[in-house]
């Protein structure tokens, strides 16, 4: 009986140094990758960015260099194109007035390396 109580409590010494080494190395890596994301190279849309205001749906969005920006609203049954262009890099807004009824949409925005979501209330 008390062989197996030294095997019992070597296991759990075995699984707690695991444990111990597993946690450190989930540390060790989100130090080693803290601010190296990158997020330069990204777009976003600017915060309160996308409004509804008489029927024209408007975005603000933001470009860390010059590229392709396809953006669009999706309804239920359809999608609407708002542009497919190029921009320099840095602030811009694009404008929809496609007389949306009131609802629920999402607004999608395509670059070269990424594709942005936002869902947006018509009143």
């Amino acid at each position: 009986m008390e062989q197996y109580l030294i095997y019992g409590r070597d296991a759990l010494l075995l699984m707690l140094v695991a444990l111990l080494a597993f946690v450190l190395y989930k540390r060790l890596v989100k130090f080693l990758s803290k601010d190296n994301v990158g997020t330069a190279q990204y777009a976003s849309i600017d915060e309160n960015g996308l409004q509804e205001i008489d029927g024209e749906v408007i975005c603000s969005f933001t470009l860390p260099a010059s590229m392709r920006v396809k953006a669009e609203i999706v309804t239920d049954n359809s999608v609407i194109e708002v542009c497919n262009s190029d921009f320099e890099g840095g602030q811009h807004t694009v404008r929809s007035n496609h007389g949306l009824q009131a609802g629920r949409y999402t607004f999608r925005m395509v670059t070269n390396n990424q594709k942005l979501e936002r869902f947006f209330r018509v009143s």
